[in-house]
């Protein structure tokens, strides 16, 4: 997994900011360093992403408003589910 964490202020993770790249393609392009990467992390500390780098428009997303006030089994089965891994 690689990870690509921005500030609280990126609010778009498509859009291009102050670097060459957006935070999408800066993570997919470190997953293509090493080929055996299945997931990429994206994060603003608000919104989480988790996705294939090779299926960057199918993402799993979640908020951390949407966290809070949850029971620890709830918080447990947040996690509980299967990532396709394209193939």
């Amino acid at each position: 997994m690689v990870v690509e964490l921005k500030g609280r202020k990126t609010k778009d993770f498509n859009k291009i900011y102050n670097h060459k790249q957006s935070a999408i393609e800066q993570v997919t392009n470190y997953a293509s360093i090493r080929e055996e990467t299945k997931l990429a992390f994206v994060s603003n500390y608000n919104e989480f992403r988790l996705f294939n780098p090779s299926y960057r428009e199918k993402y799993i997303l979640f908020q951390f408003k949407s966290l809070t006030g949850l029971t620890p089994i709830e918080k447990n089965n947040l996690f509980d589910f299967t990532i396709w891994l394209g193939k």
